[in-house]
Formats: C-alpha cells, sequence, structure tokens
C-alpha cells in the first residue's frame, strides 16, 4: 500500500461531502468578518512584519521611535504570506480575510473528507466539518487579524496525512506530514509540542521505524530555518524567557467552562461540569487500553492531545508572558483531535450520532451568539476612516517618538507605530513617563477620544495632560495631539 491508496478512496460521496462542509465553513466565515478583521497588537506586529517584507528589509518590527528589531516573538510563516498579497497589491486585511476563509474551507474540507474516508459515511463527515465551523471560537478565530486561522488548516491537514502514513506505513507521506507539522510551528510556535509526541507514538506504533527518521527530517527543515534565521539577526532563536507563576483556580476554570461549550453544557453548573469532564477522561483512558476498540488515529489523537494540553499548563507555568490563558482559540486543535479520534473509532453508528449532536450542538450555540451578527469594534470602525486626528497624525512628520492612546488604531489608518500611553496599574506612572521621555524627547501624544480607555486600562486624558503640563496641544475635532519638544 502506498500513497496512491488515499487518492484511490477519494469517492464521489466522500468528495462531495469535503466540499460542501468546505463550502459551508467558508459562507460562514465570509458571514462573521463581513465588517472586516478585527485588530489587535498582535496584528499589528504581523502586518508591519509583513509591509516590511513586501519591500524586501527582511521580518522587522517598527517600534515608536522608528526603531527597527527582528520579529523573534513571532512565527514568520503568516507574514510572509502577508507580504506575498502585499506585492501582488492586495490590501492587507483584506488580504488576510481572503485567508481566514480559505483556511476555513480547508480545515473543515478535509476533516469532512478524512471523517467521510474513515466513516465509510459521507453524513458523517459533513457533520464532522459542520461541527468545526459552526464551533464559536472557531467563527470568532476567523474574524480576528491572527496567525490562528493558518496554522488550524496545516495542522488539520498534517494529522490526516500522519494518520495515513500510519495506516499505510508510507515514508512519502510521514515526509509530506512532517513537514506539514514544521510549517505549523512556523506558523505558530506551540505546534513544537507536537513533534516529540509524535516521534514517541512512530516508536510505539510504526512497524518500519525508518518511518521516524523521515519524519525527523522532514519536520526539521522549517523549524530550523527559523531557528537559524532568528539566531543570525539576534543571536537568540526566540525572544521569549522563562519565569514562574503559579497556575490558578481562574485558569482551569476558564478552560473547563471553554471545553463546556463544545458539548452544549455551558449552562451546567461546576460540578456537574467536572463530574462530566472526569468522566469524559476515564471513557478516553478505557478506550486507549482496549484493543479490540482502539485504533491508530485515536491513539495518535490522545498522544497528541496530551502533549499539547502539557505546553499550555506548562507555558502558563514558566512563561515570562505571565497572562496566557486557557482561551477558547487555543483549545481548537484539541477539538480537532476529538474529531478525529471519533472519525477512526470502530463503532460507526456511535461516531456518527456524537458528530451529528456535536454539529446540532455547535449551531445552535453559533444561532444564539453574537458572531454571525458581526459588528464593528472598536479597531475597525469606519468612522476612524474620518477621523480628523488620525488624518493629523499621518501628515505630521515623524521627528521623535510617538506615544497614543490606540496604537493600533492609529497605525492601521496612519500607518505609523507607537507606544501605548502610560496605564492606571503603574502608581508611579508620572514619574515613569517623564524618565522614559528623557531618552525618547523629542515626542508626541495621540489622544483618540474614541480609545476604549476602561478596557486597557490607560490613564485619562486629562491627568495625562496635566503630567504634561508644558507640552503644546493641537486640539481636533475628535482628539488631540501633545508635542513634548
Amino acid at each position: 500500500m502506498n500513497a496512491r491508496r488515499a487518492v484511490a478512496n477519494m469517492t464521489a460521496p466522500h468528495v462531495l461531502a469535503a466540499g460542501m462542509a468546505a463550502l459551508f465553513a467558508a459562507c460562514l466565515v465570509y458571514r462573521a468578518s463581513s465588517c472586516g478583521l478585527r485588530f489587535t497588537p498582535d496584528s499589528r506586529a504581523y502586518l508591519d512584519a509583513a509591509h516590511s517584507l513586501a519591500s524586501n528589509f527582511g521580518l522587522w518590527l517598527h517600534d515608536g521611535c522608528g526603531k527597527t528589531r527582528w520579529m523573534t516573538h513571532f512565527p514568520p510563516l503568516f507574514p510572509a504570506l502577508l507580504a506575498l498579497g502585499l506585492q501582488a497589491g492586495a490590501e492587507g486585511l483584506a488580504f488576510a480575510r481572503f485567508m481566514n476563509i480559505l483556511c476555513a474551507a480547508v480545515s473543515a474540507g478535509s476533516l469532512a473528507w478524512f471523517t467521510a474516508r474513515c466513516s465509510g459515511k459521507a453524513v458523517a463527515g459533513f457533520c464532522a466539518g459542520a461541527a468545526l465551523a459552526t464551533l464559536p471560537a472557531f467563527l470568532t478565530v476567523h474574524s480576528w487579524f491572527l496567525s490562528e486561522p493558518l496554522f488550524l488548516s496545516i495542522f488539520v491537514l498534517a494529522m490526516i496525512a500522519l494518520s495515513l502514513a500510519v495506516e499505510q506505513e508510507s515514508g512519502r507521506l510521514v515526509a509530506l506530514a512532517g513537514t506539514l507539522f514544521g510549517l505549523a510551528a512556523a506558523s505558530r510556535f506551540a505546534a513544537l509540542a507536537f513533534l516529540p509526541a509524535v516521534v514517541a507514538y512512530l516508536w510505539f506504533a510504526a512497524r518500519n521505524r525508518r518511518l521516524i527518521l523521515w519524519f525527523i527530517c522532514a519536520s526539521s527543515i522549517p523549524t530550523l530555518f527559523v531557528a537559524a534565521l532568528n539566531t543570525y539577526y539576534t543571536g537568540n532563536w526566540s525572544d521569549r524567557g522563562i519565569s514562574v507563576h503559579p497556575i490558578d483556580r481562574d485558569y482551569w476554570l476558564q478552560g473547563l467552562n471553554n471545553f463546556s461549550e463544545w458539548f452544549g453544557m455551558d449552562g451546567f453548573g461546576l460540578r456537574l461540569k467536572v463530574l462530566l469532564f472526569i468522566a469524559g477522561i476515564t471513557v478516553a483512558g478505557i478506550l486507549a487500553v482496549n484493543r479490540r476498540l482502539r485504533t491508530p488515529g485515536f491513539l495518535l489523537s490522545i498522544t497528541l492531545a496530551a502533549s499539547y494540553f502539557l505546553l499550555l499548563a506548562g507555558a502558563r507555568l514558566l512563561s515570562d508572558e505571565g497572562d496566557i490563558e486557557l482561551e477558547a482559540r487555543h483549545l481548537l486543535p484539541l477539538f480537532c483531535l476529538l474529531v478525529i479520534s471519533v472519525a477512526t473509532f470502530k463503532a460507526r453508528w456511535p461516531a456518527l450520532l456524537c458528530l451529528v449532536f456535536l454539529a446540532l450542538v455547535h449551531w445552535r450555540s453559533v444561532v444564539a451568539a453574537p458572531v454571525l451578527r458581526p459588528a464593528r469594534d472598536n479597531s475597525n470602525h469606519p468612522a476612524w476612516k474620518e477621523s480628523e486626528t488620525l488624518r493629523y497624525a499621518s501628515q505630521v512628520a515623524q521627528q521623535g517618538c510617538l506615544y497614543s492612546t490606540s496604537p493600533d488604531v492609529v497605525y492601521l489608518y496612519s500607518g505609523k507605530q507607537s507606544f501605548w500611553t502610560p496605564h492606571t496599574e503603574d502608581k508611579n506612572w508620572c514619574g515613569a513617563l517623564h524618565q522614559d521621555l528623557v531618552r525618547r524627547r523629542p515626542a508626541a501624544f495621540i489622544l483618540l477620544d474614541g480609545a476604549d480607555y476602561a478596557r486597557h486600562q490607560l490613564i485619562p486624558a486629562p491627568q495625562l495632560r496635566a503630567c504634561l503640563s508644558t507640552a503644546r496641544e493641537v486640539t481636533l475635532q475628535d482628539g488631540s495631539v501633545l508635542f513634548v519638544p
């Protein structure tokens, strides 16, 4: 058996189920992002690096003083693809939205095809793709300017390729899976947790040990390339440090609540959620040790899910970013692994009923949720295009450093990077600001009346003006600009 067997199994009903699921997911994401992709500080970094690469300067990021640094905190694949769109003449946000729609179709369509192939039922395949496409977290992620949609689509393809490779003992499919896992790591560093887990699984499950060598070589090419590039420019493959942060109760509660939404249990009490979660883990453990019921795909999904969950907990415990949480978007790969494990289940009718249940629950949730009724948020509101303050900021020559109450909006509509204005969590914010201005003069402060001061815990504009009493102020229709010589 070889890689051609997978193509031979692509019967018309399977392909039809995959196509319908892909089209369904694309339409939902098109609707969810109809008001434009939402912009975040991470989005600003991706778009800035993409513009720099499109201008043939490399993946450089700019700060509020115009200084540059190599992008090591974020993986490079997403901005690299954005740069291709920019060079082709596309607008950054429009091309990112096109990528999100395409990635949604790939994720749902490929998952639908694999499920239909494993179960032999096209309806099971469509339900698997629909269960993913109607997951509220899936639609939310695909309506933001982030790298998760690209990562998720590559991850689903990698899992399918690896499952087929183990089934067929195909070196070519293992190499393809390794390459895809490496590309997933180049789009989101969290995918690095899957690499040792796959090697461990192949060691125990594969009869041909050479498949391990194929996987290691193929997955190492993208990851080592990124590490070498970062090391060459910065002397370090990543700018992430180690700092111990305790894992509190809220961390686990957030994860439990997000897990509960998968099964329509978000309205249940805490104790019932915990009991059902323990019951689910127990059932998965029983299936994993039962040789009559378990399948290679199920064991692979369990192994990768355990390694990824340990990475999430370890990142919270040891990362210098102490605010890492079990957000719904971080758990999306685990849901894909759940669907793949159900798809490869030997008892086909229970698997079909499970997929139908997930699809119906998620459809009910997404209809009730506001994700399919998108509204302009503060980052993509059309009023910013008519902002006199942003227009003034884009015309002022940058001779020093820039601060603003909304750096994402300022960059998106004026093309200029800026630092955040002080936050309320710093009790000595005024003194710290004057110390910063010693090395950052001259400076300009862009104060937007429509900025979300409460959400970002920013110092109110009147207090900022009082701290910068010697600054020259230019008052505009929807804000003001303070110039500190």
